[in-house]
């Protein structure tokens, strides 16, 4: 089967996968280096501070196993939640490119993602229209379990792990009386500025 690497635009070092792109305004950090669950979906960040990136999703009925030898330079494990099941890959300003697929496929509910990334120091905090960043995001149902990282190589990732503080303990976020804020383009571009930078 052929994978479709979609050229997705990226704006302030990042893109998301939200729940029918609603955008929940929480702080936070990248002690990962590479991703960050919100109370519904997830923030990723590039190296490249705005142009395209290219990326792939795909869904798996459960944990797909871990290549030994792979050519990924990050892969985290985090857990989210899809309150109103409908994960998607979502470029900020773009929202949900119809080509790539969604990725909470049993509806509403708790989900893990295997986000992968490479290239992301080569046009660091570029502004690059030519994709030089690959992102795999696999996606599959699980209860809520602590983030892990997998692989961590890159110096952006680096960078990031060593200007935010460890996380607390993961819990499964409560949705009791939630009120899902619609995304916008202002909302995001707020959220994500907001979030900590690497030093260059």
């Amino acid at each position: 089967m052929t994978e479709h690497w979609y050229p997705l635009h990226v704006i302030d070092h990042g893109f998301a996968v939200l729940d029918h792109g609603d955008l929940p305004m929480t702080p936070g950090g990248w002690s990962n280096g590479l991703v960050r669950a919100l109370p519904a979906g997830a923030l990723i960040y590039t190296g490249i501070s705005q142009g395209y990136v290219r990326v792939h999703a795909a869904t798996t009925p459960d944990e797909p196993a871990v290549p030994a030898e792979t050519s990924w330079e990050e892969i985290v494990d985090i857990s989210v939640t899809a309150p109103r099941g409908g994960l998607r890959v979502d470029s900020h300003e773009h929202g949900a490119p119809a080509a790539l697929p969604l990725l909470s496929t049993q509806g509403p509910g708790t989900y893990r993602l295997r986000v992968h990334a490479r290239g992301r120091d080569r046009h660091y905090d570029q502004v690059h229209t030519d994709p030089g960043e690959d992102y795999l995001i696999l996606c599959w149902p699980s209860p809520w379990a602590s983030e892990s990282v997998i692989r961590a190589t890159d110096d952006c990732g680096r960078q990031l792990r060593q200007t935010t503080p460890p996380p607390t303990p993961a819990t499964p976020p409560s949705t009791a009386g939630q009120d899902v804020v619609e995304a916008n383009h202002q909302a995001i571009l707020k959220l994500i500025a907001e979030s900590h930078r690497p030093s260059q």
